[in-house]
Parts: structure tokens; C-alpha cells; sequence
């Protein structure tokens, strides 16, 4: 292989890993810095492809970005994250579409990449736990200062919901690529990996995480086969185990003892390690959650056209975006969302009718397709926790995919068209 041929993947492999994990430095977003780098592998392109769906995607984008930008002027706000968050989200959707369909590397090249940038957060997240000296390290990196817990860690970014959500993303991609692939040990292994790193960043990730081990598994238990029998019910029985020992302990002593507190466990044994698991987590439990946070708006016009603050009493995803933008605000959003969720399901269904469709792009775009509605499931479950509507990471990993399937929609579409001639 050339130089300058791995010197493009090498860029190529930092681009992915930046735009997922990229750390601020002060003002300066290395994510943004390593997309605007990755334009440079673009400098042999006889020409641009600028795709009518790329085109249509950003105007949807931009729509959401240019009615923040006025209810924050109407409003006079001063809550500048407001608009760094928007600004953000709309660059690098510019930015990731333009890299990603016109760089000349394969789709499974890019998927394999995402893998390996959320395998090394995952792996890192771990020995933060084991090592947890690490900690300090990539709290410098990654301008972490909160608490450090002995029981949580943030991996390759600013927080214990972020370092989750993305545990999960990996986790649904070994899976997906699993159950449309041969190499099924590693793939195996890595939902491992995930899982344990998942379990030690909060309880949404922990809730998350294991039922989709266990809706997974319980499907492959009463499939044919032996070994699938065997090794899925040793994944649950592993999952089980760290339910009783680790997971419910937690979620136990710090959410469901204020609702049944006759149901503390009288063993004395018992109750010291709930207690103590309970030291790594914020006693906040479901009924403060319920009362406390979900507070919209009572002004009508705040309500319906946002306010342009993020509100420091609720952590919970759809009460910021309201706050935020309103409920008009949120609309675009969602329309912004469920125009991308279309798209995809689209190319995936056009795909499929081509006659010159075979068994391995089949399953491409089923990992393209179900790895991307997944997606979506998981935003949604996190955002009754935090906001995770166009978060750093996490909505860089949306992009990758989706314009991922683009790329390989017009390759196909190419290919056709070449067939046929």
C-alpha cells in the first residue's frame, strides 16, 4: 500500500474518531478542527457530489438553526450555549456529508472505523474503572470536573449519561454487524465489552444496555443450534449475575428505596453493599424526578415559541428543547429527524428493488438501515434523562451513518446505471 494511500486512511480514521470524541480545548472544537481537515482528502476530486438529498437534509437543518437564532435575538438572551449547540450540529452535518460521499472509501472501511473509535472509549471507560488513576488523565483531556466516582466513568468524554449513550451505540452495532456477519467470536466479545462499560456509567445505561443483551439473546436460546443455545445463555446468565450483584444494588438503593422503603433488605450483610454502591450515585429518586423536572412553560407563547435558555432545574431532554425552542421549535426539530429517518428507509427499500441486488449488499444496508433506526430508539430513551437532541458525539454518530448510507446508495444507484447500459 502507498504512503500517501495510508496517510489518507490514517486521516480518514482520525476524522471519524474526532467527530466522535474530539475533545474542547477552551474555544476550540478538535472535532470541527478534524472535519475541516478531512476536506483536504477531497483535493483529488475532479469534481464535488453534492447529492439532491444532501441538499434537501441541510435546508432542513438550517431551518431549525435560523428560528433558534430568532426567538434568541426576540427573546434577548444571553444563553450563548443555546446557539454554540445549534451551530455546531449544522457544521458538522455540513461538513460530515460533504467527507463522507465524496471520499473514495468503502462503506464497511467506515463502519469498521466507527466500531474502533467506540471500542477504544469502551476500553478506556473500563480501565478508568480498574486503573482509576486514568481518570485525572483524560479529565485534563476532556475538561472533566465533577466528582470522580469509584463506580462510574466517562471514557472519552465530558460525562457519565454521554460516555453511556455512546457504550450503547457500540453495543447495538456489534450487534447489528453480528447478526449479518461470519466473524461471530470477536463480534461476540465486544457486546461483552460494551455491556461492562455501559453498566459503569449510570443507571439509564445500565437499564438499556441489559435488556437489550437479554431481548437479544432470548432470541438466538430458542433458535436452532447448539453453540448459539449455549453461549446466548451464558450471556444471559452473566447478565443476570451483574443484575443481582451490581445493577440492582444501585438502582435499588438509590430510586426504588424511596418508593418501598418496608422493602430494604434486613440482612445486614446485604444492606452494607447497597449502601455502599449508593455512594457512586446521586440519590435523586423517580418520584423527585417526576415532580421536580418535568416543569414546562406556563406562558402560552413561551410554551409554544421557546423561551432560548437552558434551564438548570431539569435534566430531561424534552423539557430543554421546550425551554429552548418551544413547541414549534421542537417540530422543525423533529421534522429535521424524521426527515433523515425517511431518507434512509427509502434508499434501504430502492435498494432492495434493484435486480442486481445481492447477498452481501443486502446485508450492508441492513446494517446501514437497522444500526440507524436503533439509533434513534436509544436518543429517545436518553432524552427522558438528558438532552441528547444534536449533543456533541452522539449526534456526529447519526450523521456518519446516514450520510454512510447515502455514499452507498449512490454507489449502488452508479453501479446500476453501468449495468445497464
Amino acid at each position: 500500500m502507498p504512503f500517501k494511500h495510508k496517510l489518507d486512511k490514517l486521516l480518514y480514521f482520525a476524522f471519524i474518531f474526532f467527530s466522535l470524541f474530539g475533545p474542547k480545548m477552551g474555544y476550540i472544537d478538535t472535532s470541527i478542527v478534524a472535519q475541516i481537515t478531512a476536506i483536504f482528502l477531497l483535493k483529488n476530486n475532479i469534481r464535488v457530489l453534492i447529492p439532491r438529498i444532501y441538499v434537501v437534509s441541510v435546508l432542513l437543518i438550517i431551518l431549525y438553526v435560523i428560528y433558534v437564532q430568532l426567538v434568541y435575538i426576540l427573546c434577548s438572551s444571553s444563553d450563548t450555549y443555546v446557539l454554540l449547540r445549534t451551530y455546531r450540529a449544522l457544521i458538522s452535518f455540513v461538513l460530515i456529508g460533504l467527507v463522507i460521499i465524496n471520499v473514495p472509501e468503502c462503506t464497511l472501511t467506515t463502519l469498521r472505523y466507527v466500531y474502533a473509535s467506540l471500542l477504544i472509549h469502551a476500553c478506556i471507560l473500563i480501565s478508568q474503572i480498574f486503573i482509576p488513576g486514568t481518570k485525572y488523565f483524560w479529565a485534563l483531556i476532556y475538561n472533566y470536573y465533577k466528582p470522580m466516582l469509584s463506580l462510574r466513568a466517562f471514557g472519552l468524554t465530558g460525562g457519565y449519561d454521554g460516555a453511556g449513550i455512546l457504550c450503547i451505540s457500540g453495543l447495538l452495532l456489534s450487534i447489528v454487524i453480528y447478526l449479518n456477519s461470519s466473524n461471530e467470536k470477536f463480534h461476540y466479545l465486544s457486546m461483552l465489552v460494551f455491556y461492562v462499560a455501559s453498566i459503569f456509567t449510570g443507571r439509564t445505561g445500565m437499564l438499556i444496555s441489559s435488556s437489550i443483551i437479554i431481548v437479544f439473546s432470548i432470541k438466538f436460546i430458542i433458535t436452532p443450534g447448539i453453540m448459539n443455545r449455549i453461549l446466548h445463555f451464558l450471556l444471559i446468565t452473566i447478565i443476570i449475575f451483574s443484575w443481582f450483584i451490581y445493577v440492582y444494588p444501585i438502582i435499588y438503593s438509590t430510586s426504588i428505596a424511596s418508593i418501598l422503603p418496608y422493602s430494604i433488605p434486613t440482612n445486614e450483610r446485604y444492606y452494607s453493599i447497597f449502601n455502599a454502591f449508593g455512594i457512586s450515585y446521586y440519590g435523586s429518586s423517580i418520584n423527585s424526578l417526576t415532580s421536580s423536572m418535568w416543569l414546562f412553560p406556563e406562558d402560552l407563547i413561551l410554551l409554544f415559541f421557546g423561551a432560548s435558555f437552558d434551564p438548570d432545574f431539569s435534566d430531561i431532554g424534552f423539557v430543554k428543547l421546550i425551554y429552548i425552542s418551544g413547541i414549534l421549535g421542537a417540530l422543525l426539530l423533529c421534522n429535521f429527524y424524521f426527515g433523515l429517518f425517511r431518507n434512509v428507509y427509502n434508499m434501504r427499500k430502492a435498494l432492495i428493488s434493484y435486480s442486481n441486488f445481492d447477498l452481501h449488499s443486502y446485508n450492508i444496508i441492513s446494517i446501514l438501515a437497522f444500526y440507524f433506526y436503533s439509533l434513534y430508539f436509544v436518543m429517545i430513551m436518553y432524552n427522558f434523562k438528558s438532552f441528547y437532541f444534536l449533543s456533541r458525539g452522539f449526534t456526529e454518530l447519526i450523521y456518519i451513518i446516514y450520510f454512510t448510507t447515502i455514499s452507498y446508495f449512490t454507489s449502488r444507484k452508479r453501479s446500476r446505471l453501468s449495468h445497464s447500459i
